[in-house]
């Protein structure tokens, strides 16, 4: 079952969760982007049914909960084309849009030193810095330096600072 869709930021490619814990790419086909056709649903020339076939397909360790392009994403350069997923229990991704290899990873680690689920993400529009929603926090990732290192913004106050 699908969970959701996003268009590529150049508009060429959309990426898609799903239930099975996968992440899939599927490059639009040139007659649709190039609005050619009569504005029926029928299938592109050359395929019966109209499916697209999915480019790349990378699995997640868990539920997807978030997934995000690289925001300055450009088919024309390689280097650009990539996205971020999220799932339960693991840490964040950076995965290869061309390739569907891993890039980087992200992880936020509990008191307990146990890696702590991203319930959301996001990509500042210079694609520098990955923003990832916590249980009561928020934390900002240096896209350049892949790993643990973070800086924390709590969101709500703690219980022990309610408490005195």
């Amino acid at each position: 079952c699908l969970k959701g869709v996003q268009w590529s930021p150049d508009g060429t490619c959309l990426l898609t969760a799903s239930e099975d814990q996968q992440l899939r790419l599927f490059e639009l086909p040139s007659e649709l982007l190039a609005g050619e056709g009569d504005g029926d649903a029928a299938a592109p020339s050359g395929e019966s049914d109209g499916e697209l076939a999915s480019t790349v397909c990378v699995r997640e360790g868990d539920s997807i909960y978030d997934y995000c392009w690289f925001p300055r994403m450009n088919s024309d350069e390689p280097a650009s084309c990539c996205f971020f997923g999220a799932s339960r229990d693991h840490p964040m991704h950076l995965w290869d849009a061309y390739t569907g290899a891993l890039r980087a990873s992200y992880a936020a680690y509990n008191h307990l030193d146990e890696v702590t689920s991203t319930f959301s993400m996001t990509v500042d529009p210079t694609g520098t810095r990955l923003y990832s929603g916590y249980d009561r926090a928020i934390r900002i990732f240096d896209v350049a330096r892949p790993g643990r290192q973070c800086e924390l913004r709590q969101t709500c106050p703690t219980r022990k600072s309610r408490e005195g």
